[in-house]
């Protein structure tokens, strides 16, 4: 991993890093995309094939709630959780 990829100082002491989400209703939401305990490794490894549900991991929601989100948001929280994690 790069140097400009790779998480920041802060980042690994606040567990991931806050992003701004739009809705597909067209409101924004605060998220936390989380850089993710070991423990949760093998759970990621699982959603590899299924970015929904990746997301819904990455940013600690319930099942359903990457249905919500605005196709760019999705794969920002995505590339976001690749780059903490």
């Amino acid at each position: 991993m790069s140097e400009e990829t790779k998480p920041t100082e802060i980042e690994t002491l606040l567990g991931g890093k806050e992003i701004t989400v739009t809705l597909l209703d067209g409101k924004t939401e605060g998220v936390k995309v989380r850089q993710l305990p070991v423990k949760d490794y093998p759970r990621y490894m699982q959603c590899q094939d299924d970015e929904p549900r990746m997301a819904e991991l990455l940013c600690a929601k319930p099942a359903g709630w990457s249905e919500t989100l605005t196709n760019a948001s999705l794969e920002a929280v995505i590339v976001e959780g690749d780059r903490l994690n």
